[in-house]
């Protein structure tokens, strides 16, 4: 992947304060996996609430998410990027604040809490689900202005392609009107040297000359035959090859062999999701260590799996490597119910509900690999796109030349000296064949010869 095909450059800051800020799906993704953790716990604990729960869920994320359909568009409108940037983590805090209250105030008027945690719900929300929104806020910039760049490129072959088009045909078009009117010329001096032929006493040395004569102009008719052949061939050579758009065979595919992100966003991931979720159970200081165990434990491990996995998963089919690196989750799993088990003393109530919650480290592993793969075929497309345009710009510059030349040869046929023009050829014949008291056909003939002589030289240049 060279440097010239990655997404545009920009600050860190810039991409989580971009465009994307709010970009609904990265909110719903966000939304889905805090409602996957919290449903997780309650439902372990009492079955029967669960869809009680999940309601109460739905509401509480629909209005903390609500107040961003007022707040995004007068925070796109800061010019400024370090207010702006403050504007749109404050937003996050804001969103997630309001989600805690919300979430704390129904599960206790539901009937689902007995009394208020709201002090864990701001640490673990706001914390967590803000840190979840600006790490999205940065990928999905980022694919924004990978695609965006994607588009540009297509919309720059189409331009070439149709520039091709008419280069082309402005070529075959002139090549087609001067055929028809040599052609003509052509057609018109036979006739006549066939009608003196017919009608003069002609000796052996005369009837050769016309022979002579007649070869050439079947020579420059060759000619034209061939250039219009050529003008069918131009046609063929300029066609291009232009990629296949990327789809997402060729996106899950890039994904199971290209995972930049994966040993960081793994490790981040851990740390940030643990030490949230394991303060429901624990004081904090144990959550935090016990975090930090695990996003060490996962850095290493993807990292390993880039290092050491991806190399000979690169050999394998596509279906192949996505089940080898979905398999490849079970030491998130296998860690995380271990870790359980020790701090809850072999609680298998306590086990399901890691094993349900461990579903978000699922889904965050998913997305993390399905963007690296969309930025890693999004790159690889562009790079064919590069090619391709490159090759229809040389195809162009080369069909430019190619019709600057030939209306100079044209130019001399039909706009250069009207004394040496084919047309004039041709009435000199005439002339000479049909006035008895004009010039005669031997006086012209050398002269009518020298001028297709010089079209034939001319044409022989294209």
């Amino acid at each position: 992947m060279t440097s010239n095909t990655l997404a545009p450059q920009k600050s860190l800051w810039s991409r989580i304060a971009g465009p994307q800020a709010f970009n609904p799906y990265s909110l719903i993704v966000v939304s889905t996996v805090a409602t996957i953790g919290t449903l997780s716990i309650y439902t372990s604990y009492d079955a029967e609430n669960f869809f009680v729960t999940l309601t109460i869920l739905g509401i509480v994320q629909f209005v903390a998410l609500l107040p961003l359909v007022v707040i995004a568009p007068l925070v796109r409108s800061i010019t400024q990027l370090s207010c702006r940037l403050a504007a749109v983590i404050g937003s996050y805090v804001l969103v997630n604040v309001i989600r805690s209250l919300l979430l704390d105030t129904l599960l206790i008027n539901w009937g689902i809490e007995t009394e208020s945690r709201l002090a864990f719900r701001l640490y673990s929300n706001v914390i967590f689900l803000s840190i979840l929104m600006t790490a999205f806020a940065w990928g999905a910039d980022l694919v924004s202005d990978d695609l965006m760049q994607v588009s540009t490129d297509e919309e720059s072959i189409n331009s070439n392609k149709q520039k091709l088009s008419i280069v082309t045909s402005e070529i075959d078009q002139a090549r087609t009107y001067v055929s028809r009117e040599l052609s003509l010329e052509i057609s018109a001096t036979q006739t006549e040297l066939a009608d003196y032929e017919s009608r003069a006493n002609l000796d052996d040395g005369q009837r050769r000359s016309i022979g002579e004569f007649r070869l050439l102009l079947d020579q420059v008719s060759a000619k034209l035959s061939t250039l219009a052949k050529l003008g069918s061939g131009v046609r063929s050579a300029a066609e291009v090859n232009i990629p296949q758009r990327y789809s997402l065979r060729k996106v899950v595919d890039a994904s199971t062999y290209v995972s930049p992100y994966v040993p960081s966003l793994m490790g981040g991931l851990s740390f940030v999701a643990l030490a949230g979720w394991l303060g429901y159970f624990v004081d904090r200081l144990t959550a935090l260590r016990w975090a930090a165990y695990l996003g060490a434990y996962s850095f290493v491990i993807y990292w390993l799996y880039r290092r050491f996995l991806l190399p000979w998963m690169r050999k394998r089919s596509t279906y192949v490597r996505l089940a080898i690196f979905e398999i490849s989750l079970a030491p998130f799993v296998f860690f995380w119910l271990a870790l359980l088990g020790y701090l809850a003393g072999d609680d298998s109530e306590t086990y399901g509900i890691a094993g349900a919650n461990s579903i978000s480290v699922f889904i965050f592993a998913n997305i993390a690999t399905f963007v690296s793969g969309v930025l890693a075929s999004a790159s690889e497309y562009r790079e064919a796109l590069e090619s391709s345009s490159k090759l229809l710009g040389d195809e162009i510059a080369e069909l430019q030349a190619t019709k600057i030349r030939e209306e100079n040869i044209w130019k001399e046929f039909f706009a250069g000296d009207i004394s040496n023009s084919p047309t004039t050829a041709t009435v000199r014949i005439r002339e000479a064949v049909a006035e008895r008291d004009g010039p005669g056909f031997s006086q012209v003939q050398s002269s009518v010869i020298q001028i297709w002589q010089n079209v034939l030289h001319y044409l022989e240049q294209v």
